[in-house]
């Protein structure tokens, strides 16, 4: 898992066999810019990773005033970091710490999606082919583009472009080889959405919020050519992680998505029956904490991460009997 300030840590058996945080953070993770929203994002491991230990890491790179997402790829020997190679740095530089995204996800094929804010200065930015802001990316893990990325051969576009019209998006997951991604909004209009080669999801143009200000952001919550949400939060949950189960631990939750919810300080079940979401249960609100990611084990366990100074992970499995 890892910590904001640029901290990569491991979560291994203990003498006992229980979970036991290491106590040394993991040796080679590169400098990270900590400031703000910025510093060190997603960790994923390689779908080959028993064979081949290789890991990403996405996080703020650079100075305040000129800073980028940068991922890297590495290969873990149990202890550290080796042979670490930076595969994508956002283009063009921007200023301020804020909408960095970093979420990243596998696709079938072996490449990999990264999910990149808008920056929170120019929104419209969004919608703008030259820059990297409020965009999901593809690219391979040399960091080559793939050369059927739907806007490689314009030369007005940053050809690593998968979809565009994203605000700050928090969680991303491939279910079945089709990704799914959410995003926050701004005093409401969080969104799921199911990702396809070269949508446009509309932010700034089109969104079911208002601005923290209570200005109106578009008079548009919908517009020819825009894909719309499959889901929608108004009032704002703030989603942060997303998960997708398939576990043998709960039979009930299979086939469904699961969002981390930092506002409401819950999580979202979101059961999907071919594609289209059904309804949806809150979870967790018992524990009274904002919910930073959510993941499920190969266990069948879930798996939570909660957000505070004093933030813990918790597993969760069926109560005995």
């Amino acid at each position: 898992m890892t910590e904001r300030p640029g901290r990569l840590r491991l979560i291994e058996p203990g003498p006992d066999g229980r979970p036991l945080l290491r106590t040394e953070p993991v040796a080679g993770v590169p400098s990270v810019l900590a400031r703000g929203q910025a510093g060190l994002f997603d960790v994923v491991v390689d779908p080959d990773f028993a064979v081949n230990g290789r890991v990403l890491l996405s996080f703020a790179h650079g100075r305040p005033e000129a800073n980028h997402l940068r991922v890297v790829r590495a290969r873990f020997d149990g202890r550290q970091l080796q042979a670490v190679q930076p595969i994508f740095t956002s283009q063009p530089a921007k200023q301020e710490t804020q909408h960095f995204g970093g979420r990243m996800a596998f696709l079938a094929d072996g490449s990999v999606l990264i999910g990149m804010g808008d920056g929170n200065l120019d929104r419209t930015d969004a919608q703008r082919l030259h820059t990297h802001l409020g965009k999901t990316l593809r690219i391979r893990l040399d960091g080559s583009v793939p050369a059927d990325n739907p806007f490689i051969a314009r030369a007005d576009a940053r050809p690593e472009i998968y979809t565009l019209g994203h605000r700050n998006p928090q969680g991303l997951v491939a279910v079945d080889g089709v990704p799914f991604a959410h995003e926050h909004g701004a005093r409401g209009g969080d969104e799921l959405n199911r990702l396809q080669p070269g949508a446009n999801f509309g932010w700034p143009v089109t969104t079911g919020g208002i601005d923290y200000t209570y200005a109106r952001i578009t008079p548009y919550r919908a517009l020819p050519g825009i894909q719309p949400p499959l889901v929608e939060w108004t009032p704002s949950i703030a989603p942060a992680g997303l998960a997708w189960y398939g576990g043998a631990l709960f039979p009930a939750w299979r086939g469904s998505l699961f969002v981390a919810a930092l506002k409401e300080r819950s999580v979202r079940r979101v059961p999907l029956n071919g594609g289209t979401p059904g309804a949806q249960e809150v979870l967790f609100l018992e524990l009274g904490e904002r919910i930073r990611d959510v993941r499920a084990g190969p266990d069948g366990a879930i798996y939570l991460l909660t957000d505070s100074p004093n933030g813990r992970v918790l597993r969760v499995v069926p109560a005995p009997g």
